[in-house]
């Protein structure tokens, strides 16, 4: 039993990353990506 929910939470985790990561890299880089956009 805890072995498939250890598996689960892996499967779980991935996405839950990707969802919580997603946001903040774009938050770091679109500062950036609109400085080169506009030239500045």
């Amino acid at each position: 039993m805890e072995e498939k929910i250890g598996k689960l939470a892996a499967k779980m985790s991935t996405p839950l990353i990707l969802f919580i990561m997603f946001p903040i890299v774009i938050l770091i880089l679109a500062p950036g990506i609109t400085r080169m956009m506009t030239g500045n």
